[in-house]
């Protein structure tokens, strides 16, 4: 067992970094969220077990937007919760200034090469 180790300490490969395409001043995402391997409910009508004829599993582990949206999603409802009357941009706002940008062991993000992460490492054309 690797010791001070805790999962996703890296962007994931297939994360979009650094400037939009036409856009070369504008940085997107402006918000990035845990995405990769994420242990997800699983829709329990899944089909493809059918042929084994084994229940479908009740939790799928999986990655991408659809994994890091909830993570965000739920982050706006609890700044919500606390702040009914703020705008749209003020939640954006609240959450992008208070985003941290280091990993779970308080380190630099770093790419899947283990440089550290910048918006602009790879380009998002």
């Amino acid at each position: 067992m690797i010791q001070n180790y805790k999962p996703a300490p890296v962007v994931g490969y297939f994360s979009l970094r650094g400037p939009t395409s036409g856009i070369r001043n504008l940085l997107k995402p402006d918000i990035a969220a845990p995405g990769v391997a994420i242990l997800a409910a699983w829709p329990a009508n899944d089909k493809r077990e059918a042929l084994t004829e084994k229940d479908p599993p009740l939790f799928n582990i999986l990655s991408g937007t659809s994994m890091a949206c909830p993570h965000v999603s739920g982050l706006a409802a609890v700044v919500k919760s606390q702040h009914p009357t703020w705008s749209a941009s003020a939640f954006r706002s609240a959450i992008m200034t208070t985003a941290i940008q280091t990993n779970n062991l308080h380190a630099s993000i770093t790419t899947n090469t283990g440089s550290s992460a910048t918006p602009y490492d790879i380009g998002a054309e």
